[in-house]
């Protein structure tokens, strides 16, 4: 599935489950672009840095560590 704002940018693109999700700036240009743990971000079209997120989560009865 594709959705696009109302300046027709690409905005969530969702394919087999996985969904990228993009970012702009007031000039139209993508800034951010995030795919499941991943964000990259860009300055004027160029990939300038990417970070993973990671999450942790402990379920009640379970050992961390």
């Amino acid at each position: 599935m594709l959705y696009w704002d109302e300046e027709n940018r690409l905005m969530v693109l969702s394919d087999n489950g996985k969904t990228s999700r993009y970012t702009y700036n007031a000039a139209g240009e993508r800034i951010m672009k995030s795919y499941g743990t991943m964000e990259g971000v860009y300055i004027n079209g160029a990939a300038k840095e990417t970070a993973i997120r990671v999450h942790t989560i402990q379920v009640p009865g379970t050992i961390c560590g």
